[in-house]
């Protein structure tokens, strides 16, 4: 009976303590958040980024999802418009500046989960005059797409299959949106980048990036996700969704031939198709 009582006092204190870590003053969830992700059928990371009330994670149709805290757990939800519906329920064990720890109960025959998680850092100051995005076909419904964003937050777009608009658009970034991205920028381990990465499995999108920055050109090109690094994920992600967030005006002097033809512009174009891997 006292060992019982013994294991019920201790249990009840560790839970206090893990609720006493979630109060106004604890350190905030914002910000990016990469671990590994568990049973699943090719090893790959996840990741979780939190803004001041949206989200968005692994899932390449993750952009923009409402969150809110309440006490201890986390809830998180698609707005009704998404064509892919998500929801998510995370308790919190633990949060401080560089980890967090959320416990996921089990749904739908899905596992329960305990995922550990460490805070993404900045790694470097590039200040970018140009980012150049492309995205390619799949075999589902993956818009296809090209646009540049210069230092001034002028946005050229020129939209293909399953885009919207369709064909040559100009509009101007927000400030806070234009920031953002600099900030995911400003996270990539530009040192080690590799300028391919192809995921294991097939009928999957390509997406690439260039920028142009003190006189160089970084860039990076993505078929699935995979074997990129983390940080590159989150980019690609939010890129791939920045176009619905402008107010785009129909341009017809912009054609594919503005980025096909662009010195900086060109790597991305021309490696929307992904080569076939060598034997």
């Amino acid at each position: 009976m006292k060992q019982t009582m013994y294991l019920f006092v201790a249990a009840l204190f560790f839970s206090c303590q893990q609720q006493k870590q979630i109060t106004a003053e604890t350190t905030s969830i914002k910000g990016d958040w990469q671990g590994a992700i568990k049973n699943d059928f090719h090893a790959r990371s996840r990741f979780i980024s939190f803004e001041d009330s949206v989200c968005t994670n692994s899932q390449p149709w993750g952009n923009d999802l409402k969150y809110t805290i309440n006490h201890d757990t986390i809830f998180i939800q698609s707005a009704p418009s998404d064509k892919y519906q998500q929801k998510y329920q995370y308790t919190i064990l633990k949060l401080t500046n560089d980890s967090l720890v959320l416990f996921s109960d089990s749904t739908d025959g899905i596992p329960a989960e305990t995922i550990a998680l460490t805070k993404i850092e900045k790694k470097n100051t590039v200040q970018p005059s140009a980012i150049y995005f492309a995205s390619g076909a799949c075999f589902g419904t993956c818009p296809s797409m090209y646009f540049e964003i210069d230092s001034a937050r002028n946005f050229t777009f020129y939209g293909e299959r399953f885009a919207d608009p369709k064909g040559g658009a100009r509009g101007k970034l927000s400030a806070a949106e234009y920031e953002s991205i600099l900030n995911q920028i400003n996270k990539m381990p530009l040192d080690s980048l590799q300028e391919f990465y192809r995921a294991g499995y097939t009928d999957a999108q390509t997406r690439a990036i260039a920028i142009e920055a003190g006189g160089k050109l970084i860039k990076s090109t993505v078929y699935g996700s995979e074997k990129e690094p983390v940080e590159l994920s989150i980019l690609l992600n939010k890129l791939m969704h920045v176009y619905e967030h402008v107010s785009l005006q129909a341009d017809t002097t912009v054609t594919l031939d503005y980025f096909s033809k662009h010195p900086a512009a060109k790597p991305t174009t021309t490696l929307t198709i992904f080569p076939e891997p060598k034997n």
